[in-house]
């Protein structure tokens, strides 16, 4: 039992508690930043007139290109890539 209360009194000599409740307040508040910005990047872009409008979004955002042409080309590519092609 004397070997157990000299580890604990060298983790409360070097201070290893405070450090470490410390270092978890730390990454706590850090994951809270990011996810507090996370939620509001939505509003933020919005607000900069960056994110589409959601009726362009519901309509698919058709671009002229059909899915058929663009899964070809992937293939296409793809076939070359896998043939040796840069």
């Amino acid at each position: 039992m004397e070997v157990f209360s000299v580890y604990l009194q060298r983790i409360a000599d070097g201070n290893a508690v405070a450090i470490s409740l410390t270092g978890m307040i730390i990454v706590f508040c850090a994951l809270l930043f990011i996810s507090v910005f996370i939620a509001s990047l939505p509003h933020i872009l919005n607000l900069l007139n960056l994110l589409p409008d959601e009726e362009a979004v519901s309509q698919g955002g058709k671009s002229g290109a059909s899915d058929d042409h663009v899964i070809a080309a992937i293939g296409a590519v793809l076939r070359y890539r896998m043939r040796g092609g840069k």
